[in-house]
Parts: structure tokens; C-alpha cells; sequence
């Protein structure tokens, strides 16, 4: 389902339908003037891509975490300060893309993203990495290029999938 750049403020209800929901499988909802994402996002059970980019969101629902199927999260460019907790929830995601926002820390753990091959950080207030960066085992990409980083941890050595790795104009 594409509604990108429609100039649209908030997400049509009609997506959240029962029956209509099970059958969208992509939801692009870029460009828009979205400030949030309703909690009934739970509803789309069947979603394995969400595209969110360009948009104006400062947090998201935890019921976001609820979307088992999800693979492909894009929230770039928006005014995100803090990941819910509930994100961790999303076990089958594999490529994250949350450059250009305001993120000055990420989860502790990043265990539960066992299947995360692309991570993209870049153009945020990140200061640090947690440790659990080596758990993601999967990772091929990650992306953390103008942040405030000062060290990456040991643990990165762990991340032996890792073939690209950007992270200039930072503090180390």
C-alpha cells in the first residue's frame, strides 16, 4: 500500500480495518506530515516492510513491537529521540534505517535483532554503542557515520558478517 507524499497528517483508519489489514503486506507512508503512528498499528499482522521516512514522528507506539512479521523498518529522517522498549519485540527484522534523527542512545540490548543484517544510525546524537552490538552476528551493514561516537566496543570483533562499516565524522 503506497501513500507516499500526500501530504497526509494522520494514517487513514480504514488501513486498521480487520479485514482489510490482513492483506498488506508493504505500507509506505513517506513524505507525509505524520506527528505519530496510531496504536492500532497492530493490526497489520501480514506487514513485513514499513516505510516511515520523511515524516515528522517524535516517538512511536509500543504496539509497533507487536508486528511479528516486520523485516524492513525505514523511520529516516523524522524527530525520533527514544526507541520504545516494545522494539525489541521485533524478532524477524532485518533491515532498520533510522538515520537523520535526533536517537542519543539505543537500546542496551540488541540481542533480540538476531536477524538484523543492515543497521543505519547515521546523522544522530549516538555517544556510545552498547556492548551488545556483537550479538548481532548477522550483521552485514551498519551505518553510524555523523554521530558523537568517541569508541566502538570490543564486542564489534563479533560481528564477523560486518562488510561495510561507515563511521566518519565522529569523536574517535
Amino acid at each position: 500500500l503506497d501513500l507516499n507524499k500526500l501530504g497526509i497528517t494522520q494514517v487513514p483508519e480504514e488501513i486498521f480495518d480487520k479485514t482489510t489489514s490482513k492483506f498488506i503486506f508493504s505500507l509506505s507512508l513517506s513524505n507525509n506530515l505524520l506527528h505519530h503512528l496510531p496504536r492500532n498499528v497492530r493490526e497489520l499482522q501480514e506487514v513485513t516492510s514499513v516505510n516511515l521516512s520523511a515524516n515528522r514522528l517524535k516517538e512511536l507506539p509500543p504496539e509497533l513491537g507487536d508486528l511479528k512479521k516486520l523485516k524492513i523498518l525505514n523511520l529516516e529522517k523524522n524527530k525520533l529521540k527514544l526507541l520504545p522498549n516494545e522494539f525489541g519485540n521485533l524478532r524477524s527484522l532485518e533491515t532498520l534505517i533510522l538515520a537523520y534523527n535526533e536517537l542519543e542512545c539505543l537500546p542496551i540490548t540488541l540481542a533480540p535483532f538476531h536477524a538484523l543484517n543492515s543497521l543505519d544510525f547515521a546523522h544522530n546524537q549516538l555517544v556510545a554503542l552498547p556492548d551488545s552490538i556483537g550479538m548481532l552476528t548477522n550483521l552485514t551493514e551498519l551505518m553510524l557515520s555523523y554521530n558523537l561516537i568517541s569508541s566502538i566496543p570490543d564486542s564489534i570483533k563479533k560481528c564477523v558478517m560486518l562488510e561495510t562499516f561507515l563511521a566518519q565524522s565522529n569523536k574517535i
